[in-house]
Formats: structure tokens, sequence, C-alpha cells
């Protein structure tokens, strides 16, 4: 479809037209409910042509951000190890905190604060962060100045160390917030909320001066989008309202008076993996359906290749750090 030519589609990032519109399904749990979306002739942005009356109704109770997360509250053996990896990888040194490093789960949330400018002392807002997983791990880590919204939550929650995790919208929460943050971040939830625009001008008036928003996201203009078009896997419809690209990002960001001051890469192995799924017609929830299709060699070629892609700058997913102007 020529820009502009559907009226009834304008893009709510940046205003402009109608470049081409596609027929998505629910594929995640296998529902097949048909969803239509339209690009923008202008800055490119993926986005569902109507948002659903009632979202929450697409987010079952075994929706993997909702579930219950008790036993990171606690765990001092963990909490000593990890906040001396902390130090390590921000500060430099330790040789005992190198060495557990080579045994235990990468803390992939190193490289994210780091280039955020952010040690444990800061103040960090996590939006839309289920029932904080994120939050708790980096507690363990040492940072305790942490805080998480999600409206789909069915209740708020307070951990047994102090963590709050509340049932707010992040624009409502941000009308009375006296409360100010080093850094706010968006980890694979900005895609889900209905205002693109409002939600980043939210988390500007929420940041410290020299502040920090983090946004991960879904990225359309990447290889994967182009390769499998409606069966890309991160359509996830209809919870994705909006599937960016670099330029409609750095358009909300500039209405919010934020700057883009650096992307980063960092797609898996399941831009491949669940698009071929839904190539096939099978949901991404159904048991057993990788280790049917695909062998160990041919899951190694696509994290070699998902490593490229993210090298090249054409990975399905990217990391947003934004300051203000």
């Amino acid at each position: 479809m020529n820009a502009g030519t559907d009226r009834g589609c304008v893009c709510r990032v940046c205003g402009g037209g109608v470049r081409e519109r596609f027929r998505v399904r629910e594929m995640m749990f296998g529902s097949g409910e048909e969803f239509d979306y339209f690009r923008c002739a202008d800055c490119g942005c993926v986005q569902i042509r109507e948002v659903p009356e009632d979202p929450a109704a697409y987010y079952p109770a075994g929706y993997f951000a909702f579930r219950a997360r008790p036993g990171l509250a606690r765990r001092p053996v963990r909490a000593a190890f990890d906040r001396m990896r902390v130090a390590s990888h921000l500060w430099g040194g330790g040789t005992a905190a190198r060495w557990i490093d080579r045994f235990a789960k990468p803390l992939d949330y190193i490289p994210w604060l780091r280039l955020a400018g952010v040690g444990p002392g800061a103040s960090i807002l996590d939006v839309g962060c289920g029932t904080g997983k994120l939050l708790l791990r980096l507690g363990l880590g040492g940072f305790e100045r942490c805080l998480g919204l999600d409206p789909f939550l069915p209740e708020s929650i307070r951990y047994p160390n102090g963590l709050r995790v509340l049932k707010r919208d992040l624009v409502d929460y941000a009308r009375t917030a006296r409360r100010r943050f080093d850094l706010v971040m968006f980890h694979h939830s900005y895609e889900h909320l209905p205002d693109p625009r409002a939600t980043l001008a939210a988390a500007a008036r929420l940041l410290r001066p020299d502040g920090c928003v983090l946004v991960r996201v879904p990225l359309a203009d990447s290889e994967a989008f182009e390769t499998y078009r409606e069966h890309w896997v991160q359509w996830d419809a209809p919870r994705h309202l909006y599937l960016h690209t670099r330029a409609s990002l750095a358009a909300a960001a500039a209405h919010a008076g934020l700057t883009v001051e650096r992307v980063t890469c960092d797609s898996t192995r399941l831009q491949f993996v669940g698009s071929e799924l839904y190539r096939r017609g099978i949901a991404l929830q159904t048991a057993g359906a990788v280790r049917a299709l695909f062998g160990p060699r041919e899951l190694r070629a696509f994290d070699r290749r998902a490593r490229e892609l993210n090298r090249l700058g054409r990975g399905d997913q990217g990391v947003f750090y934004l300051r203000r102007t």
C-alpha cells in the first residue's frame, strides 16, 4: 500500500502514513487469532492498528513474566558471590570473582549497567518488570535502591528483602512521584505499552539530570523481520503493540526531550528458532517442538548467525541508551 492511502491509520510515534499492512496471528500460545498491523512510511515503526480493549486478557496466568520468584528474595551465599562479581566487573580486580565467573551463569545485566554509567548505589526503576526477577537479581548483586512497576500484575508485591513491585502504570506513577532515578529501564516492556511518546515523556520526568533511560526492544529494521515477515517470532501479536526501528525510537525519544546516546544489538537464536516454528504453524509454547525440529549443530549455527547479525547491527533486538537532550 502506498503511504497515506489508508486514512484509518496514522503512526502513533511520528504521525506518518501507511507504507504497508500486515495480518498477523497470535502464535505464542497458538490461539491463531488474527490482528491487523501497519508499517509507518516515515519512521518504519510497525504497530497494531487497534489496541485491544482489554490487553490483560492476552496475559494468561502462565505468562512467563508473572511467575512467582520467592526464592530469589533471600540467598545470602549467592548474594556474597554476586556482589564480589559485580565489583570485579565494574571496577576491576578480584581474582576470586574471575574464578567464580568461569563456573557461574553470566551476570547479563553488567553490560547494561556499565554503559548506562550506574553502580550499586544507583536508584533504579524497572518498568514492566513482571514479578521483578531482574530486580531481585540486581538486589543480590548489591543494587538495593530498586523499584518495579507493572500494570498487568494481579496485585502489588513486597518481598522480604524490601523490594517493592507496584501494580501501577508508568504515566500514572510519574504524575505524583517525588522520587527520581539514575536509571529507568524497559526490558522488552516498552513495546507492550499503548502510548510510546507519553511513556518516554513520563520516564524523562522521573530521571535525575545525569540519568539514563534504557530501552530493550525488538527491531523491525532487522534481517529477521525482512526474512520472516508475518512469521517473525517478535510480532507476539497482540501483546507487542509496537515493533520499533532505530528511527521510530529516536523520534519518540526526541518528543520526550531525550536523545539516543548508543544502540547495541543483543538478539539470540530465538529469531530463527521461533520464526521457523511459526512458518510451520507451530506455537512457541509447544512442548518439545524445538528439540524435534532442530539438532545441536543447527542450533549452534543459529547462535553464530545471531552473534554475526549483532556485530553488523542487524540483530532483531536492540538496547537503546537515552539521555536528556
